[in-house]
């Protein structure tokens, strides 16, 4: 634990980290409160906080170098939880991480984006951001799923340099924007699944489009904008399946969509309502 301190060098551990369960706060395996750390924090061994407790924890602090686990982080509450904090270098997953949340980026600034090529798996957000901005990205190869919420929930947040998948995203929702900005688009050519929504925006702005080889999946909706801006097109080459394929309500939509691939569904395949349109339909595979 760092409280009001400066450490460089970082954090590196191939060994055990567990907590113990007070029962009257949350226990925390490494705390990082108004501090300064340089040189970032890597797990390739065990990272174990049970019941309420959280991982890897920065408040109102700085760390520099990222953050790096080709271990394990298993937690009750957040395996990585940065709160009012700023981290640069970028948070890069190879093994697993699960709790409730497994990133979760509150009020904070994240520099040099989210990599996973391993695991995330957690009963909430795998990863969350609450008015907060997050540049570089997110580069998912390895599995991201929820058990309720969203694999990628963004909240009155913003995230430059794009979402891209070329493994599995799952959740109630794949990916979810609520108040946000996306800039930098959604590259699909893995799988992207939603129990409600696979790509869900909400009252956002997405710049650079929907681009789609893989398979998007929504048990109601695949690609569902309500009230948000969509620049860039949206363009498959892929699958998109589901209830209906892509909706839009209340939004609006520039550079066409472009379907070279399939859109299989069991109601709409392409549904506007009280939208707008600019770039056309255009369609040399199957809507069925």
């Amino acid at each position: 634990s760092l409280e009001q301190s400066t450490l460089s060098g970082g954090i590196n551990n191939s060994g055990l980290i567990q907590t113990i369960y007070s029962g009257s706060s949350s226990a925390i395996a490494i705390s990082l409160n108004n501090s300064v750390l340089s040189g970032g924090i890597t797990n390739s061994g065990t990272i174990t906080s049970p019941y309420d407790g959280i991982g890897i924890a920065l408040y109102q602090s700085t760390l520099s170098g990222g953050i790096t686990n080709s271990g394990m982080i298993d937690v009750g509450r957040a395996a990585i939880n940065l709160s009012q904090s700023v981290l640069s270098g970028g948070i890069n997953n190879s093994g697993t991480i699960s709790g409730y949340y497994g990133i979760k980026i509150d009020n904070s600034t994240l520099l040099g984006g989210i990599s996973n090529s391993g695991k995330i798996a957690t009963a909430n957000a795998d990863v969350y951001l609450n008015n907060s901005s997050l540049s570089g990205g997110v580069n998912n190869s390895g599995f991201i799923g929820s058990d309720s919420s969203a694999g990628i929930y963004s909240y009155n947040s913003s995230i430059s340099d794009g979402i891209s998948n070329g493994g599995t995203i799952s959740g109630y929702s794949g990916i979810r924007l609520s108040n946000s900005t996306l800039s930098g688009g959604i590259i699909n050519s893995g799988m992207i699944f939603g129990g409600r929504s696979a790509i869900f925006l909400s009252q956002s702005s997405l710049s650079g489009g929907i681009n789609n080889s893989g398979f998007i999946y929504g048990d109601n909706s695949s690609i569902r904008l309500y009230r948000s801006t969509l620049s860039g097109g949206i363009a498959n080459a892929g699958s998109i399946g589901g209830y209906k394929g892509i909706a839009f309500n209340y939004s609006s939509l520039s550079g066409g969509i472009h379907n070279s691939g399939t859109i299989s569904i069991g109601g709409t395949g392409i549904g506007l309502s009280r939208s707008v349109l600019s770039g056309g339909i255009t369609n040399s595979g199957a809507i069925v």
